[in-house]
């Protein structure tokens, strides 16, 4: 899951660099194997990756998400164990598996999944997402000094997903992106405060299901977060350029063959503009950097390496693609299927999980598309 975070810098939310783990302004790459090692390339602005090897952690521990969750301008890494509990990676800036400080956050009922990261309430810091299987929703917000605050947001009829995190109208907070299993499309976006009545509901109109989301970022500058979608059965990919006052352009990027998938978003030259990583299922990795000008005028695309299958990356969608879709929809009605309803969420007890060791690396080539 593609997130939104905020940093300690006065950088608009939906420019800053998702996954910027040594908070040099660039995104880089998170990787698990399945044998449970964990590995970051380092991006640097003038192109390539520098890997580091963070140790093997036991598989019963799977990386959710990243965020800023203490406020020091540095990505953190949020883990999830196969039991319920819940613990944090809080990056200090340095490379290595000495890099992190390693926390427990508690057990959470497994009923509970984290659904992404994002600053909900414009504090600086990412909070996270939760959904309960039977239609609950809640957010545990960071405070920079440690721990949470969890606020329930009350029930969502299970037919309605959240699909994706980020900063849709500019204002320097997180909005949830919803999908109804009909197609139906609708945004709450925050208005920074707590409870059932912290966002306001928004309905987008109906997408053909054939096109899914892939993640969110600011592509062309203006410094909201844009959507890119791809078409799952004919690798068609696009993007929707969210506007401030509500509503998007869709701009079509053409075809991409579904041996790539897309398994990423985020600013890997530290230009402003948000870029696409790709992933061939033979294992080789690309990536399309935006061009840095006014507006979009399209992407360069560099062929990176190939990794093994047995890596995946943090954060990649499923082996499905998106796109824009249909026609611009009207934000008339708020969702009535999004009622406000109170209950309980909830936390506490975890353990947090251990380290070892095992390298990656990476060269550069150029890509097709």
């Amino acid at each position: 899951m593609t997130t939104a975070q905020q940093s300690a810098s006065a950088t608009p939310l939906a420019d800053q660099a998702p996954s910027d783990f040594n908070g040099d302004g660039t995104s880089d790459i998170l990787w698990h194997n399945t044998s449970g090692d964990t590995a970051i390339w380092y991006s640097a602005s003038t192109g390539g990756f520098t890997p580091v090897d963070l140790g093997v952690v036991p598989t019963s521990w799977i990386p959710q998400a990243t965020g800023d969750f203490n406020l020091d301008g540095k990505s953190d890494i949020l883990w999830r164990n196969t039991n319920g509990d819940v613990a944090e990676w809080l990056a200090n800036g340095t490379n290595g598996g000495a890099g992190f400080t390693k926390i427990d956050l508690g057990n959470v009922d497994a009923s509970w999944a984290i659904q992404g990261t994002g600053d909900f309430n414009g504090d600086g810091t990412s909070d996270i997402l939760w959904q309960n299987t039977n239609g609950d929703n809640a957010i545990w917000f960071s405070v920079s000094t440690g721990g949470y605050s969890p606020v329930d947001l009350g029930f969502v009829d299970p037919s309605w997903s959240v699909q994706q995190i980020g900063d849709f109208n500019g204002d320097g907070k997180s909005d949830i992106w919803w999908r109804n299993a009909n197609g139906e499309i609708g945004e709450w976006i925050s208005n920074g405060g707590y409870g059932p009545n912290a966002f306001t509901k928004l309905d987008l109109g109906n997408v053909n299901n054939q096109w899914v989301t892939q993640g969110t970022g600011d592509f062309n500058g203006d410094h909201t977060s844009d959507l890119l979608w791809r078409d799952k059965l004919t690798g068609d990919t696009a993007i929707w350029f969210m506007t401030s006052t509500g509503g998007y352009t869709p701009v079509d990027l053409g075809v991409v063959d579904l041996s790539w998938t897309i398994a990423g978003v985020g600013d890997y030259n530290a230009d402003g503009r948000a870029d696409i990583l790709w992933r061939n299922a033979s294992g080789e990795l690309g990536e399309w950097l935006s061009t840095n000008t006014p507006g979009f005028t399209g992407f360069n695309k560099i062929v990176l390496t190939n990794v093994s299958t047995d890596w995946s990356i943090v954060g990649s969608n499923p082996p499905v693609a998106p796109s824009a879709g249909a026609s611009p929809a009207a934000m008339a009605h708020a969702m009535a299927a999004m009622g406000a309803h109170s209950a309980a969420p909830v936390p506490q007890n975890a353990v947090a999980p251990p380290a070892a060791v095992h390298p990656m690396l990476a060269t550069p080539r150029l890509a097709t598309a």
